[in-house]
This record gives C-alpha cells, sequence and structure tokens, in this order.
C-alpha cells in the first residue's frame, strides 16, 4: 500500500488557532487500562471524556438572557385622553392650568410603565391588569432563526437635506455616490458609501455601471483623510478616465469581488435574512433583576394637587434604570439538520423584540436599517406614505370614549386604540442585510434591523402641527445568541474526496475542490477568543448572553456619548 495515500496532522492544525499538543508518547509501568465487559457497572470510565462526548452529541439550548435596558422618554406631547392625561409627568403645568387661567392643554412626558418590559401599574384602568401578563404588556420577546434570503427587497437611503439616492433592491449591492480627491498627489475616483463598504486594498469591486465595456475595477486605497472613513470610502486610481462616467455626484451600486481571475465565484451575494419564529410569547419568562440596575438614574418628582388636571397630588415617574432576565420555559431542540440561510448548521439563534402595546399609545409598527436613520431629524423613508416601511406584524383595535368608558357615542369624543399582536411560532419576519462570500465562507452585517414606534396622534401627540411622519423611537429587532462558532480556518478537500466532509461545504468549480468551516466542539476557544464554553447540566445547554437594549429618541446617535453627558478624567500635567 503506497504511503502516500495517508496525512498525519498534528493537532495544533486541527484548526488554525489550535493550541499546540504534546504528541509525544509516556510509558508507565502501571496499568491504566481494563477490559471493558458489557454490562459490567463496575468498569471505572474516564468522566473527563464522558461528559465531552456527552456535551457535544446534546442538542438541548435553555438560552438566557440578561438585559440592560437604556430609554430616553424625551418625547413631549399634549393629550385629552382623561387616562393618558392624568398620568403624565407635566412640563409647565402652570400654563396648563385654569387656576392660573391656563389653556387647560395638559403637556408632559408619559408614565415610566409605558416603557417598561414589566408594568405595575395595577391601577391603570385603561385594560383589565393581570399580575400573571405584567410582561406581555408592552413587549413581546420571541426566538428565531435566519432559514432564507431575500435579495428583492426594495430599499431607500436620505441625505439630511432630504434627498435621496436611487432605490435598489438588496441584492444589487452597496449605494455609493461618486466624488473626487487626490492621494498624495495621485488622482483618484472616491466612492462614498452609506454603510461599512467591507473592502480591503488590492480587492476588486464590480460597478452597477461600467466604462468602455468593463465595470470591474481594482481599488487603490481606503478613506478620505478623515476619522473612520476607510470603512465608508473606498477610492480607484484615476488613470485618466475620460467622459461623464465618474464624475462627482454620480451614484450607483457595487459588489465585492476577492478575486478578479474567480470573479464569479469570489463575488459577494447581498441580502436580507428572513426569520422564522421558533417560540411564543408565553415561553419567554421576563423578571426584574433584584439587586441590579443600569448606569442611568431614575427620574421621578413630586406633583402638587393646584397642578394637575384633577386635583389629586402624586409622584410621577417618567424614567427608570430597571434590568431584566430573560429565559425560556421550554427547551430548543438545535440539531444540525436545521440549516440556517445559507445552509449551515444554526450556529446562532436570535432574541427577537416586539413593540406589542396594549394600552394603546403606540401606531402600528414601521420597519427599517440603521441606514434609514438620521440624526437630528426623521427620515423620510418612515413617512406613513411609504408603503415600504410598515411592518409585516397584524394588529388588533378597541374603542374607548375620552373618559376612558367602553361606551362611545361621539364620535370626536371617540378614541381608537392599535395594539401590535406578537408573533408566533412559525411567523415570518425581515432581518438585518448582509454579505455572504463563497470563497470566504463568512456572513457579514451590513445593516442592523430596525423597528420604529409612533404615538397615537389623537391619543398623545408630539408635533407641533400636524404631520404624516411624526418623531419616535427606534429599536434593534434582532440580538444574536451564539450556539456554536465556525473556524477562523478554511477547510479543504480535492474533488474526488468525500469522507468526512459535512453537507454544507461549497464546490468550488475553479479550484476543484471542497471548501468549508468547522463547527468548533463545545468547549473549545481559539487564540482569537471564538467559541463556547456555556454550562452543561441535565443534558442541556445553557448559553448566556449580555444584551443592551435601546429605545432611541428621533435624531439620537447610536454612539451612547452623544446621548448622555460623560464627564472626562482631569488633565493632568507635568505640575501637578
Amino acid at each position: 500500500m503506497s504511503n502516500n495515500q495517508y496525512n498525519v496532522i498534528k493537532p495544533d492544525l486541527q484548526f488554525a488557532s489550535a493550541p499546540e499538543s504534546d504528541i509525544s508518547i509516556n510509558t508507565y509501568l502501571d496499568q491504566t487500562q481494563s477490559e471493558v465487559i458489557d454490562y459490567d457497572r463496575t468498569v471505572t470510565v474516564n468522566l473527563a471524556t464522558l461528559f465531552d462526548n456527552e456535551r457535544n452529541q446534546s442538542n438541548t439550548f435553555r438560552p438566557i438572557l440578561k438585559m440592560s435596558y437604556i430609554y430616553e422618554n424625551s418625547l413631549v406631547g399634549s393629550t385629552q385622553y382623561e387616562i393618558y392625561r392624568d398620568r403624565l409627568y407635566y412640563v409647565n403645568p402652570e400654563q396648563s392650568t385654569p387656576l392660573l387661567l391656563g389653556n387647560n392643554i395638559w403637556s408632559g412626558l408619559p408614565s415610566y410603565q409605558e416603557f417598561e418590559f414589566i408594568r405595575t401599574d395595577a391601577t391603570n384602568p385603561q385594560v383589565s391588569y393581570r399580575a400573571k401578563s405584567a410582561s406581555s404588556y408592552n413587549w413581546s420577546v420571541v426566538y428565531s432563526y435566519p432559514y432564507l434570503n431575500d435579495q428583492n427587497v426594495p430599499m431607500d437611503y436620505y441625505f439630511e437635506d432630504s434627498s435621496s439616492l436611487p432605490s435598489w433592491v438588496s441584492g444589487d449591492g452597496i449605494p455609493f455616490y461618486i466624488s473626487t480627491g487626490a492621494d498624495n498627489g495621485l488622482p483618484i475616483i472616491q466612492f462614498n458609501c452609506i454603510v461599512q463598504h467591507g473592502l480591503t486594498e488590492g480587492e476588486w469591486v464590480e460597478l452597477s455601471f461600467g466604462y468602455q465595456g468593463t465595470n470591474t475595477f481594482q481599488v487603490y486605497s481606503l478613506g478620505n483623510g478623515t476619522e473612520s472613513s476607510n470603512e465608508y470610502v473606498f477610492n480607484l486610481e484615476n488613470v485618466g478616465y475620460t467622459g461623464t462616467t465618474f464624475d462627482t455626484g454620480n451614484d450607483g451600486t457595487f459588489k465585492r469581488i476577492v478575486d478578479i481571475n474567480n470573479s464569479g465565484e469570489t463575488k459577494s451575494i447581498y441580502y436580507v435574512r428572513v426569520h422564522k419564529v421558533i417560540t411564543n410569547p408565553d415561553d419567554s419568562l421576563i423578571t426584574l433583576n433584584g439587586f441590579e440596575l443600569n448606569s442611568f438614574q431614575d427620574f421621578a418628582a413630586y406633583q402638587f394637587s393646584s397642578l394637575t388636571p384633577n386635583n389629586i397630588s402624586s409622584v410621577a415617574k417618567w424614567q427608570s434604570s430597571n434590568s431584566y432576565n430573560i429565559t425560556v420555559a421550554r427547551d430548543l431542540e438545535i440539531t444540525e439538520r436545521l440549516l440556517d440561510n445559507n445552509n449551515r448548521p444554526v450556529s446562532q439563534i436570535f432574541a427577537t423584540f416586539q413593540n406589542v402595546g396594549h394600552y394603546g399609545w403606540w401606531n402600528k409598527l414601521r420597519r427599517g436599517w440603521e441606514f434609514n436613520m438620521l440624526p437630528g431629524q426623521t427620515n423620510p423613508w418612515w413617512d406613513s406614505t411609504n408603503g415600504l416601511s410598515v411592518e409585516s406584524n397584524s394588529t388588533t383595535q378597541y374603542i374607548r370614549n375620552v373618559n376612558g368608558s367602553t361606551v362611545c357615542v361621539n364620535p370626536p369624543d371617540c378614541y381608537t386604540f392599535t395594539v401590535n399582536l406578537p408573533r408566533v411560532s412559525g411567523d415570518t419576519l425581515y432581518g438585518d442585510w448582509c454579505e455572504f462570500n463563497n470563497i470566504t465562507q463568512r456572513e457579514r452585517v451590513i445593516s442592523k434591523y430596525m423597528n420604529k414606534m409612533t404615538y397615537y396622534t389623537k391619543g398623545f401627540d408630539v408635533s407641533d402641527q400636524p404631520t404624516s411622519n411624526p418623531n419616535g423611537y427606534y429599536y434593534q429587532v434582532h440580538f444574536p445568541v451564539v450556539l456554536k462558532y465556525f473556524s477562523d480556518y478554511i477547510e479543504s478537500a480535492d474533488a474526488d474526496f468525500v469522507q468526512g466532509i459535512p453537507n454544507y461545504a461549497y464546490y468550488s468549480q475553479s479550484l476543484q475542490s471542497w471548501l468549508w468551516r468547522d463547527l468548533y466542539p463545545l468547549g473549545f476557544i481559539d487564540t482569537n477568543g471564538d467559541g463556547v464554553d456555556y454550562p452543561f447540566l441535565n443534558d442541556s445547554h445553557y448559553p448566556f448572553t449580555d444584551i443592551i437594549f435601546r429605545l432611541y429618541p428621533e435624531g439620537a446617535s447610536f454612539d451612547i456619548n452623544s446621548l448622555y453627558s460623560i464627564v472626562p478624567d482631569p488633565i493632568i500635567d507635568g505640575c501637578e
């Protein structure tokens, strides 16, 4: 038998970052092995090996979330609906109270109860409060996984002056607009992207338009000299292009190409992930962290009876700093037969959040992505006239009189409140906008999926004048819970080699080989810190994820430092 049919692989080469192992064989005079006899329960077994085998064979997961909840209740509004009106934190009540010749229009901020994950206002007459439903009135949390890619999702991008780029669909690639510049005196063509481009110098791009019969160009450099611009700007060397193809202000889309000599297989695909829900809202158990608050303080104030519409004094709390634990009431069976949106074993599931709003403060949800948020103003994408931004969840409605009574005969005094029904197991919804490359076998999130909550205007008006695009709050919908990690090393095998090749491997026609990334065994952590080592007990895994769930008020930045005042360290010079 020919020796070249065998390959000896060192343990430290099993994965690219696997630690080196001692492969020497030590011999001892002590007997450490014994014959295993069927049904003999007296045989000593290696507990560590048994534990590791059972751990990696188990497909049962019980995820645990610790959620720090950060929001800023900052949108002041007014209302004539008495139940809402009597529970506000009043802003400038002296201008409202008739006792001081006020206008009797009460403006303020809603109670913190309208934002919490667990409501405790049992005396609120808007709905019939039930203690066991306290965690379901405002929010719903379910688990989902991405099972499909959609390359035909319509998208739009608006600048701060409300001008826009031409519409595109998710599979077209990443939009850009062109400007001219120079790099060390050399003329370049700058491509300004609305999201992170994911390119490196030397790679290629396929543009949505061509120049003299070609539409593929090599990336010359990144950035325009400003901070963080390397992630959003890439440059082509201007070798003397003529005509108007690369004029300043022109726009289009591009797709990344890793190897121009194999452009067909190394060109990235772009898509929106479609999620499938695998749990029901009642499966999620939400509890307060009894001895932990986030780093931002609560806000409350005493309101005198003479400065309230019902002449009853109260303590109004409009801001909280609670954190929560979210556990699942049933086991999740995630086997390797369950494939994700790229036909690979599911390596992560997602905690999917949705505002419900049983108390009627909110309209039907709207949907979009991070790039649809503008600092300082409302993006036209979210306008109620734009059917593309309407979320796909179902709703229900109920009617109340101005005083909260369920009987309403005078239409001007009638209020129609909307409830966003939570999603249940089997439902689908959009997710993040992503890029995937078959050669690198990596998926990259381009822009996260967002929902927007807007107030029911008749019930609580936050605008100075009527508008179809009112201010509101944004939140990230999906948060990943990692179950397993894919290796940082790409495995390969010849075309005629079949043993040990997983069913999700990609076959490259140009390389005539299979390509894939192995799933790390549970308990293995590589030198990059990738891998999972969750507790394993009672034949179940307990993946733990610590997240920050934020409500972004209209115009806020995703940088937390821009929302809150951070005191810098004192400057110390040599004289101190």
